[in-house]
């Protein structure tokens, strides 16, 4: 599973467009391209992760509302994935 932070209407601004959706790992699109080698983050991996025409179907999959991922990013929930 991967959380996904998107953009789901390019006409509005970042902050009201942005989106957390969760996509399977297994959905056609996805490949893993290698581990980056970060500075003091040992404990966990970094893979350089390649999304190509990657779909993702209906809205089963977005954490809370489209426009809600600057507020959940905000809130933490993805704080060690931003850093």
């Amino acid at each position: 599973m991967f959380s996904v932070v998107c953009r789901t209407d390019p006409a509005l601004p970042p902050a009201e467009s942005l989106a957390v959706i969760v996509v399977p790992g297994n959905t056609p699109g996805i490949k893993v391209a290698g581990i980056l080698d970060t500075v003091g983050h040992r404990a966990t991996i970094s893979p350089r992760i390649h999304f190509e025409n990657v779909r993702v179907p209906g809205r089963i999959h977005i954490l809370g509302k489209p426009g809600d991922g600057m507020e959940i990013v905000e809130a933490g929930v993805f704080v060690d994935a931003l850093r």
